[in-house]
Protein backbone atom coordinates (compact mmCIF):
# COMPACT_ATOMS: atom_id res chain seq x y z
CA UNK A 1 0.00 0.00 0.00
CA UNK A 2 1.35 3.39 -1.02
CA UNK A 3 1.73 6.05 1.69
CA UNK A 4 0.55 9.58 1.04
CA UNK A 5 3.07 12.35 0.55
CA UNK A 6 2.91 15.57 2.54
CA UNK A 7 1.32 17.32 -0.40
CA UNK A 8 -1.41 14.69 -0.57
CA UNK A 9 -1.98 14.95 3.19
CA UNK A 10 -2.53 18.71 3.03
CA UNK A 11 -5.44 20.15 4.92
CA UNK A 12 -8.46 21.58 3.09
CA UNK A 13 -7.18 25.08 3.96
CA UNK A 14 -3.89 24.41 2.19
CA UNK A 15 -5.74 23.08 -0.85
CA UNK A 16 -7.81 26.22 -0.95
CA UNK A 17 -4.69 28.39 -1.24
CA UNK A 18 -3.55 26.65 -4.43
CA UNK A 19 -5.77 28.96 -6.48
CA UNK A 20 -3.92 32.21 -6.93
CA UNK A 21 -5.16 35.49 -8.27
CA UNK A 22 -2.95 36.89 -11.03
CA UNK A 23 -0.47 39.41 -9.67
CA UNK A 24 -0.68 41.27 -12.97
CA UNK A 25 -3.98 42.81 -11.91
CA UNK A 26 -4.74 45.20 -9.06
CA UNK A 27 -7.45 42.84 -7.80
CA UNK A 28 -4.95 39.98 -7.70
CA UNK A 29 -2.45 42.02 -5.70
CA UNK A 30 -5.16 43.03 -3.25
CA UNK A 31 -6.30 39.42 -2.87
CA UNK A 32 -2.75 38.23 -2.23
CA UNK A 33 -2.15 41.02 0.30
CA UNK A 34 -5.33 39.96 2.08
CA UNK A 35 -4.11 36.35 2.24
CA UNK A 36 -0.77 37.44 3.69
CA UNK A 37 -2.54 39.59 6.28
CA UNK A 38 -4.87 36.77 7.34
CA UNK A 39 -1.99 34.29 7.62
CA UNK A 40 0.05 36.74 9.70
CA UNK A 41 -2.93 37.59 11.88
CA UNK A 42 -3.62 33.90 12.58
CA UNK A 43 0.06 33.23 13.38
CA UNK A 44 0.67 30.97 10.36
CA UNK A 45 3.19 33.43 8.91
CA UNK A 46 5.93 35.16 10.94
CA UNK A 47 5.58 38.93 11.23
CA UNK A 48 8.90 39.65 9.50
CA UNK A 49 8.01 37.47 6.53
CA UNK A 50 4.55 39.02 6.27
CA UNK A 51 6.03 42.52 6.40
CA UNK A 52 8.44 41.71 3.56
CA UNK A 53 5.72 40.14 1.43
CA UNK A 54 3.34 43.06 1.96
CA UNK A 55 6.11 45.49 1.03
CA UNK A 56 6.75 43.60 -2.22
CA UNK A 57 3.03 43.50 -2.96
CA UNK A 58 2.76 47.24 -2.34
CA UNK A 59 5.56 47.77 -4.87
CA UNK A 60 3.62 45.66 -7.39
CA UNK A 61 0.50 47.72 -6.68
CA UNK A 62 2.38 50.95 -7.30
CA UNK A 63 3.74 49.63 -10.58
CA UNK A 64 0.27 48.54 -11.74
CA UNK A 65 -1.20 51.94 -10.83
CA UNK A 66 1.60 53.73 -12.69
CA UNK A 67 1.04 51.51 -15.70
CA UNK A 68 -2.68 52.35 -15.61
CA UNK A 69 -1.96 56.07 -15.42
CA UNK A 70 0.42 55.81 -18.37
CA UNK A 71 -2.33 54.14 -20.41
CA UNK A 72 -4.76 56.94 -19.50
CA UNK A 73 -2.22 59.63 -20.40
CA UNK A 74 -1.53 57.93 -23.72
CA UNK A 75 -5.24 57.70 -24.52
CA UNK A 76 -5.78 61.37 -23.61
CA UNK A 77 -2.87 62.36 -25.86
CA UNK A 78 -4.48 60.37 -28.70
CA UNK A 79 -7.85 62.07 -28.15
CA UNK A 80 -6.53 65.61 -27.71
CA UNK A 81 -6.13 66.47 -31.42
CA UNK A 82 -9.71 65.38 -32.17
CA UNK A 83 -11.09 67.68 -29.45
CA UNK A 84 -9.28 70.87 -30.50
CA UNK A 85 -11.61 73.55 -31.76
CA UNK A 86 -14.77 71.89 -30.48
CA UNK A 87 -17.20 73.87 -28.39
CA UNK A 88 -18.27 70.80 -26.35
CA UNK A 89 -21.90 71.25 -27.34
CA UNK A 90 -22.18 74.97 -26.55
CA UNK A 91 -22.62 77.33 -29.46
CA UNK A 92 -21.61 80.59 -27.77
CA UNK A 93 -18.28 81.25 -26.15
CA UNK A 94 -19.80 82.98 -23.13
CA UNK A 95 -21.35 79.87 -21.57
CA UNK A 96 -20.82 79.85 -17.84
CA UNK A 97 -21.14 76.46 -16.16
CA UNK A 98 -22.08 78.15 -12.88
CA UNK A 99 -25.45 79.13 -14.38
CA UNK A 100 -26.21 75.70 -15.84
CA UNK A 101 -27.74 74.46 -12.59
CA UNK A 102 -29.25 77.75 -11.36
CA UNK A 103 -32.61 77.22 -9.74
CA UNK A 104 -32.07 73.50 -9.15
CA UNK A 105 -31.85 71.76 -5.82
CA UNK A 106 -29.30 69.08 -4.99
CA UNK A 107 -31.59 66.31 -6.22
CA UNK A 108 -32.02 68.02 -9.60
CA UNK A 109 -35.59 69.31 -9.14
CA UNK A 110 -36.45 72.92 -9.89
CA UNK A 111 -36.87 75.00 -6.74
CA UNK A 112 -40.45 75.39 -5.63
CA UNK A 113 -41.72 72.42 -7.66
CA UNK A 114 -43.03 69.18 -6.37
CA UNK A 115 -40.78 66.22 -7.39
CA UNK A 116 -43.88 64.45 -8.70
CA UNK A 117 -44.46 67.35 -11.10
CA UNK A 118 -47.59 68.60 -9.39
CA UNK A 119 -47.69 72.30 -8.54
Amino acid sequence: MKTKTKKEQATPLAKRTLIRAPLSTLGGVIAETTKVYRNARSGKLPHDDARSLVWMLSQLRAMLETQGLERIEQRLAELEPSLEGRSHGYTNGTHNAAYAFRGRTLNGNLEGRDPAGVG
